[in-house]
């Protein structure tokens, strides 16, 4: 994010001043290479909206990701038809699927038939599309619900995720947990103990900036603090930007500075994925064919990156 005046603060050593701009200089001087890609729920959200879905056109979605200069996807979990369907338009298009995404319902007393529901899957997935990685969300109580988990559902959705992160492991599959904004509340209490509880194996992390950043109210020292906590452990990254509060139309400059992110990726040499996930919601303006929103927000993504 480039911002004007006033701001200053280390980045790995150096001052910046407002948002990306040092950080933009940092990645010309040492271009990094990474695997770049989307999130399909955007282009779930954009064949929604005209009336269709995204399975019924898996050849045309794909071809736009590759057309906008992208190389993978990250599908959903769905069913074993439905990955082999997607599996096999990425390969057309001559797209990746490092990983898949799955919601799963970890905190209820049942979790363990869920839990190998999403395994089964996933090994699917592995098979037929080389995927290794699972990002997994734990559901909330209820979507778009004010209700947190207790402590005791803390603790038994924790167990879930260790036995989550052992059995894909055996499987040659390595587990990538995942946030929305629900797990920011009271202190951040979910998001944490997920972590912590499972430091010593140690589960992976999928960052999704944007969410850190709502979650926690709108805070980029919310989202510098949980890179800097737990950013070694980063397998898969989420990439959407919001401007004045409400996401915006394509990833660039906006409220989620995006300095913390890239400086902990270029120390790990890490080397993707990154996804782009630049979805709309009420009070987004959207102008742009969805071609023409992947090509300038993966443009945008390759200048943060200083791979362009």
């Amino acid at each position: 994010m480039i911002r004007g005046g006033g701001v200053v603060g280390p980045v790995g050593g150096v001052a910046w001043g407002g948002g990306n701009v040092q950080v933009v200089a940092m990645a010309k001087e040492k271009p990094v290479a990474m695997v770049l890609g989307t999130q399909v729920y955007p282009l779930i959200q954009w064949y929604s909206g005209r009336g269709t879905t995204l399975d019924a056109n898996l050849g045309e979605a794909m071809g736009w990701i590759a057309g906008a200069g992208l190389t993978a996807v990250e599908g959903s979990l769905d069913s074993e038809e439905g990955i082999g369907r997607f599996a096999e338009a990425a390969k057309a298009a001559g797209l990746t699927v490092g990983s898949m995404y799955a919601n799963v319902r970890l905190h209820d007393e049942d979790w363990r038939e869920r839990g190998e529901a999403a395994v089964a899957l996933a090994v699917v997935a592995r098979k037929v599309a080389s995927s290794r990685v699972l990002t997994v969300n734990p559901e909330p109580i209820r979507w778009g619900g004010p209700e947190d988990k207790d402590d005791a559902l803390l603790r038994r959705q924790a167990g879930a995720m260790r036995w989550l992160h052992d059995t894909l492991k055996i499987k040659g599959i390595a587990l990538a947990y995942h946030t929305h904004d629900p797990e920011m509340r009271q202190g951040a209490r979910e998001f944490h103990h997920m972590m912590v509880a499972t430091m010593d194996k140690p589960m992976g992390w999928c960052l999704d900036t944007q969410w850190i950043y709502r979650g926690c109210g709108n805070s980029n020292v919310a989202v510098d603090d949980a890179v800097r906590l737990y950013g070694d452990r980063i397998k898969v990254v989420h990439l959407r930007q919001s401007r004045g509060g409400v996401w915006s139309e394509t990833f660039g400059d906006g409220d989620v500075e995006h300095w913390p992110w890239v400086k902990q990726l270029k120390a790990m040499a890490f080397t993707g994925p990154v996804y782009l996930e630049q979805a709309a919601e009420a009070g987004t303006e959207t102008a742009l064919s969805m071609p023409e929103r992947l090509k300038a927000s993966t443009e945008a993504l390759k200048k943060v990156l200083g791979m362009a």
